[in-house]
């Protein structure tokens, strides 16, 4: 059954390593702000991070 959480649980790769080494602000926008983009009820940033 889905469950939507305030926040993605923390995970880690070698692929977001190097996404958060090359650029953190692309590392935030990708893993964190756009967290929940796509319900309608998002905040706008969250839905803008998403697209």
């Amino acid at each position: 059954m889905f469950q939507s959480r305030p926040y993605p649980e923390f995970s880690w790769s070698l692929t977001r390593h190097k996404t958060l080494m090359v650029c953190s602000r692309k590392y935030g926008l990708n893993y964190y702000t756009s967290h929940k983009g796509w319900f309608q009820d998002s905040p706008e940033r969250a839905k803008q991070a998403y697209r």
